[in-house]
């Protein structure tokens, strides 16, 4: 009884960490110029004017990048810049380091989105491997579920004999 209620809070917690942490991804907008609002976590694929403009100050070679809008107008979009993407397929990190990139600079705009089912999966996973963790090591222990009161013969003192 105690066993199953232990299971029970261990795979509800691990649920419930799971969809605490998230998993997010990156969902291409429908819209072209679909107004963003500061606060939200999105991405950029740049236009070839872009990279070239923006170039001196982002590097060379920069696909995308991503990180938090901080302000947005109708001329274009400063981003709080977390992650760099490159066409070779590298990828950089930022700080929050401040970045303005004008509409006529952008390809392509992602939204970043929470994914339920993602979560889903990785909290009942998590779950899982941690359900079975702990039964497996209940079992290899014993389970705790001896109704004698000395113990396991393993571990009493006629097993272990008196020390002087």
């Amino acid at each position: 009884m105690l066993l199953k209620r232990m299971a029970r809070h261990v795979v509800a917690g691990c649920i419930l960490l799971g969809s605490a942490t998230g998993c997010f991804k990156l969902q291409p907008v429908a819209t072209p110029g679909t107004a963003l609002r500061g606060g939200d976590e999105a991405a950029f694929d740049l236009t070839d004017q872009g990279r070239a403009t923006l170039g001196g100050q982002i590097g060379p070679q920069v696909q995308r990048l991503a990180g938090k809008v901080v302000t947005a107008t109708d001329s274009g979009y400063v981003l709080a810049v977390s992650t760099l993407t490159y066409f070779q397929g590298g990828t950089s990190l930022w700080a929050g380091e401040q970045v303005s990139v004008p509409t006529a600079f952008i390809g392509r705009t992602y939204l970043r989105r929470f994914d339920g089912k993602r979560t889903a999966v990785f909290g009942a996973g998590l779950a899982g491997g941690v359900l079975a963790f702990f039964l497996s090591t209940q079992l290899i222990v014993g389970g705790g579920n001896s109704n004698d009161p000395e113990g396991p013969p393993c571990c009493n003192e006629q097993s272990l004999g008196r020390w002087p």
